[in-house]
């Protein structure tokens, strides 16, 4: 673990293509070092990979976690 990680952000993802960009980009924006993103995938019908790649460019950094059955939003967070 990076000594200078002091906050993890954790976004369960279902549905939400429309309103993830925007979430992201006020992360982005704060530029707040030693974030750590986690998106978690809750088997959601909507890609995410695409959004997350593209702020990983612009250096965002996101783990994405993806469940194989959907548990709900209680265990993606």
């Amino acid at each position: 673990m990076d000594s200078a990680l002091r906050l993890s952000l954790v976004i369960p993802f279902y549905n939400q293509r429309r309103t993830l960009p925007s979430l992201l980009d006020s992360v982005l924006i704060n530029n707040f070092s030693g974030l750590e993103v986690i998106v978690v995938d809750d088997c959601s019908y909507e890609d995410c990979k695409g959004i997350i790649a593209a702020f990983n460019d612009k250096g965002l950094s996101i783990r994405l976690v993806t469940h194989e059955k959907r548990p709900f939003t209680k265990p993606a967070r």
